[in-house]
């Protein structure tokens, strides 16, 4: 219907535009020879003739503006409500957020993988795997027979054998934190330097009320007695718990899907 539109006014200007030049040259040039000339070319087209020589000076040149004046608001860009309307059929566009339209246009950019963070995930992946199914395992098996060895009288031994393992835990974790630090630039990966290291630390310190209670007791425990460590000895396998969902389940899952999604990029 626009496109209509477009011609008609096209159409409608020139036609305005033709009959104001020929009434203009007739007022400039004269009238006398236009009798003869309109008596052989009137042969044709003498109605459009006569329009012309009939019609007012002023009519013509009020004609010729009105048309342009109507192809120029055919032809402007104009803003309908709800968004900027485009004049050609199918290409109607909402006004949107730009943030919006930024982030979307930087998802349809297809881009390469980066083979070197697929290189580096390919370098931390085995050392946290190890880390998470051979030193956090253990720690956390060791850790479910602290009642034999308060029982035995051995809760020193246990408390020494549980700082034992969190130095293997920490001694393991220490190049996996040192290859994270030197790519700073994957936030994705990088924030959980700081997420596992808190977890270990987090160990220690559950730890710290069960020594201080068996010292209470001069690391001496019957059944009975066992009650008083019972919930803090809960508390601390529970924290070994989250730092192995932590690195098993929520680092290594994301060192996966990372790989997974620039591999995909290859394709």
């Amino acid at each position: 219907m626009i496109l209509l539109k477009r011609l008609g006014s096209i159409f409608l200007t020139a036609g305005g535009w033709f009959i104001t030049a020929v009434r203009t040259m007739l007022d400039l040039i004269g009238w006398s020879t236009a009798p003869d000339d309109v008596h052989v070319f009137g042969r044709r087209i003498d109605q459009l003739l006569d329009l012309v020589f009939l019609a007012p000076w002023w009519l013509p040149w009020v004609f010729a503006f009105f048309s342009t004046g109507f192809l120029m608001w055919v032809s402007w860009p104009r803003e309908s409500r709800g968004g900027i309307t485009s004049h050609w059929k199918g290409d109607a566009r909402e006004t949107r957020d730009p943030v919006a339209q930024t982030e979307e246009l930087q998802n349809k950019i297809v881009r390469p993988a980066d083979l070197k963070l697929v290189a580096f995930i390919d370098d931390i992946y085995p050392i946290a795997h190890d880390l998470s199914e051979l030193h956090i395992d253990a720690m956390g098996d060791r850790s479910a027979i602290w009642k034999q060895y308060f029982l035995d009288g051995l809760a020193t031994d246990y408390f020494e054998m549980m700082q034992e393992e969190l130095r293997h835990v920490s001694s393991a974790y220490e190049p996996l934190r040192k290859l994270i630090q030197r790519h700073k630039v994957y936030d994705t990966i990088f924030e959980f330097e700081d997420r596992i290291a808190s977890k270990i630390n987090a160990v220690a310190t559950a730890l710290a009320p069960v020594r201080e209670k068996a010292g209470h007791l001069s690391n001496r425990f019957d059944e009975a007695s066992l009650s008083i460590v019972a919930a803090d000895i809960a508390n601390f396998q529970q924290t070994i718990g989250r730092l192995r969902i932590l690195v098993g389940r929520e680092f290594l899952g994301c060192l996966a899907d990372a790989r997974r999604n620039e591999m995909a990029r290859t394709v």
